[in-house]
């Protein structure tokens, strides 16, 4: 991809909005804008990648890839809680003028995405490697709860990213990818799953 539309976007056009950083790229049209959502422990920078694709797809169109609370330049918030995250997203996208858009989540923020689409207008929603189906998950970190708020927190995260997130499973670069783009911050990682240690699915 080192192309003409990397070159462009090598320095990706960056802002704030409603103190979360976004990468925002494009223009307002008759388009529907994206608003991009990383799941927990990466960034905004994952979609960067898929930025620079649709560059060279749908030049020009209006996106806003954000650092959700806690994550990249953004700063930590005090509750993680799935309507906090919502309106939080919701005060970006009222600022950054975007009107109705399609809203895509990654992992952890595909529920949130969904949730944000039976709050606020949007064209549609997009989830990547996400599901609402989170019952055997959620049991799997209630089981874990101690060893997650311990000294454990590093293995558990191991474990967890091994075997309920597949990283096992993918090609050895793909994996190398994806342990390079992710921050696994114990308070935020738990900030971000109190709603399933506190909550039943």
């Amino acid at each position: 991809m080192e192309g003409t539309h990397l070159k462009q976007l090598k320095e990706f056009p960056s802002g704030s909005y409603a103190g979360l950083v976004a990468d925002d790229l494009g223009r307002v049209d008759d388009r529907p804008p994206l608003v991009l959502l990383h799941g927990t422990t990466f960034d905004r920078q994952m979609w960067r990648p898929a930025l620079i694709e649709l560059e060279t797809i749908d030049p020009g169109r209006r996106a806003l890839a954000l650092d959700l609370p806690g994550h990249g330049q953004s700063p930590d918030l005090p509750s993680y809680t799935i309507p906090a995250l919502v309106e939080r997203i919701h005060e970006a996208v009222t600022e950054a003028c975007l009107k109705d858009p399609v809203v895509v989540g990654h992992s952890g923020a595909a529920g949130t995405a969904t949730v944000y689409a039976t709050q606020h207008s949007t064209r549609g929603v997009v989830s990547v490697e996400g599901t609402l189906r989170v019952g055997g998950f959620a049991a799997m970190v209630q089981s874990l709860e101690p060893v997650l708020r311990g000294t454990g927190f590093d293995e558990a995260w191991g474990r967890i990213s091994a075997g309920a997130f597949r990283l096992d499973q993918v090609a050895p670069e793909v994996r190398d990818v994806v342990l390079a783009m992710t921050n696994p911050r114990q308070e935020i990682v738990l900030g971000y799953w109190q709603d399933l240690f506190d909550r039943t699915p």
